[in-house]
């Protein structure tokens, strides 16, 4: 996968990964980010989405181009659900690195500790699980390290030769082993009705995620 998201269609499996996506891509004028989605559009023959984006920082603009032809879940279904789901495949995704998934998941897990309400701290840990298991699909023949084709982005390379310990994959199956199956955690969060709000409105899940945090570290 090559850094520089407008040379190519971009394969996410999910509305959802598009959204993570976001959240991880570095701004080519400022170099931090996240993005936040401006519009979208379809191009005629159906088979490219076109996202418009704006860096949260330095409000640079840019369209990312992304295949229809690599989505694996209903959009429709999962993109008005607030249990969102990223890949339905055992596959490793195409579009985020191992090193991105494992930053989301360390800052989101961080969230997670510092959230006083327990309902937004739950919704949070299913997030965060979420992305370990896109980490974890990266993992090959019982390889305690990721191999050099899970990490393709700088700083993701830059993180692993830096501090490995956090990539360890023993370490990594330890924290999912505390963490509830998915499906067990979604059963619990359907049944609270009262979903999370930005000033009193309802707001999909990565919007909260905007208003919450900054840059993934």
């Amino acid at each position: 996968m090559s850094e520089n998201p407008e040379e190519k269609l971009l394969p996410a499996r999910s509305t959802v990964e598009r959204h993570f996506y976001l959240m991880v891509l570095q701004c080519g004028k400022c170099g931090r980010g996240p993005f936040t989605l401006v519009s979208t559009e379809q191009t005629p023959d159906g088979r490219e989405d076109l996202w418009y984006i704006r860096c949260r920082q330095c409000q640079q603009g840019q369209c990312l181009r992304f295949d229809r032809e690599k989505l694996a879940v209903d959009e429709a279904t999962n993109i008005a659900s607030d249990l969102p789901e990223v890949n339905p495949t055992d596959h490793p995704s195409e579009l985020i690195d191992v090193g991105q998934w494992l930053a989301l998941f360390y800052s989101i897990l961080n969230a997670a500790a510092n959230q006083q309400d327990r309902k937004e701290a739950q919704r949070l840990g299913y997030e965060a699980t979420l992305c370990l298991e896109e980490a974890l699909k990266f993992y090959r023949d019982d390889n305690e390290l990721p191999g050099e084709r899970a990490v393709w982005v700088q700083a993701s390379r830059e993180r692993l030769k830096e501090h490995p310990e956090m990539f360890v994959r023993q370490k990594l199956l330890a924290m999912r082993e505390k963490l509830p199956n998915i499906e067990m955690m979604r059963q619990a969060m359907r049944k609270n009705e009262n979903l999370a709000q930005v000033d009193g409105k309802k707001t999909r899940w990565w919007n909260r995620w905007f208003h919450r945090n900054g840059d993934i570290e």
